[in-house]
């Protein structure tokens, strides 16, 4: 084989992995399965594998997250400590996983949000490496990645917010927004109203 055939080949190659990589469609897989196959808790009481059977009941909401789902709207309301707050990960891990787009989880203050960055979020997701791989590693000086910012291959991104400020709502058009601990949101933040109708308003230009 000549250098030139080489070269067509590799080009060839190379064309294939990148419409592979980046033009398949998404897996199709509901949240629940996913978690269970893939998602790893990092610290906590129930540190290791997920196991949905564990808490069968938060198999619906966490499928009804589920992009191709026609419900658009999950509402959790139930006793602290029973794993709410993991459904939304599982939500978001899989979704950063199988299907990026710009995603926001809102925690009651900013600095919520920041510690939910460093302490959860981030130690989990280096345990998974499918979703790792998806996730540049930090860089100090890269303003695309920070605590509050995360970037995904391929130009989607996931926001942490905080329901005091208006500012980290604001301006984002977004696919998938997640809301957690509302009873500790402000009624009003910044004069510009409740922070869950500003989320909403982020996601109309989305179906889901």
């Amino acid at each position: 084989m000549g250098a030139s055939e080489r070269g067509l080949l590799n080009a060839a190659q190379l064309v294939d992995q990148l419409l592979d990589e980046f033009l398949r469609p998404p897996r199709s897989m509901r949240c629940a399965d996913w978690a269970d196959e893939f998602r790893f808790i990092a610290k906590g009481p129930e540190k290791g594998r997920w196991r949905t059977p564990r808490t069968p009941y938060l198999r619906e909401p966490m499928n009804c997250t589920d992009p191709e789902d026609p419900i658009q709207k999950v509402v959790m309301q139930f006793a602290t400590q029973l794993g709410k707050s993991e459904v939304l990960y599982n939500a978001l891990f899989k979704r950063i996983h199988l299907d990026p787009a710009d995603m926001m989880m809102v925690q009651p203050t900013l600095q919520d949000a920041k510690d939910h960055s460093r302490q959860r979020f981030s130690p989990a997701a280096r345990q998974m490496p499918e979703v790792a791989e998806r996730m540049p590693d930090r860089r100090s000086r890269d303003e695309t990645n920070t605590t509050l910012t995360k970037e995904i291959r391929g130009g989607a991104t996931v926001f942490f917010a905080g329901a005091n400020s208006a500012r980290s709502l604001a301006s984002k058009p977004l696919g998938f927004v997640e809301c957690d601990e509302i009873d500790g949101y402000p009624l009003d933040v910044g004069g510009e109203g409740d922070p869950i109708g500003l989320v909403w308003e982020r996601m109309s230009n989305f179906p889901t």
